[in-house]
């Protein structure tokens, strides 16, 4: 596949994603022990973002990196694992080995 088609793939894709319900922002809780809490506001400070938008951010590129080492790609729309999460179909029903 050319990088114009994967490029093109992509854009379709990220359109298609933002017109989603599912794209909206979820709100949820995390415990951090307090030296981590600390070591967050330190770097969100330094980066000059809030707390939140650190966290969210680092917590992308966290799992980012866990799907390239486990060999999953969301915007493979052909995959399972781009179906269950794109698709918002129950998740824990269908992990393998679960």
């Amino acid at each position: 596949m050319s990088n114009v088609q994967v490029l093109i793939q992509e854009m379709l894709l990220e359109k298609k994603l933002s017109a989603m319900p599912e794209a909206k922002p979820v709100r949820f809780s995390i415990t951090l022990t307090a030296v981590d809490y600390r070591r967050l506001k330190y770097i969100a400070k330094k980066l000059g973002v809030s707390r939140s938008s650190c966290c969210a951010e680092l917590i992308e590129a966290a799992l980012r990196d866990a799907e390239l080492e486990m060999g999953l790609d969301y915007k493979d729309q052909e995959s399972s694992y781009s179906k269950l999460v794109l698709e918002n179909e129950p998740i824990f029903d269908s992990i393998e080995g679960e």
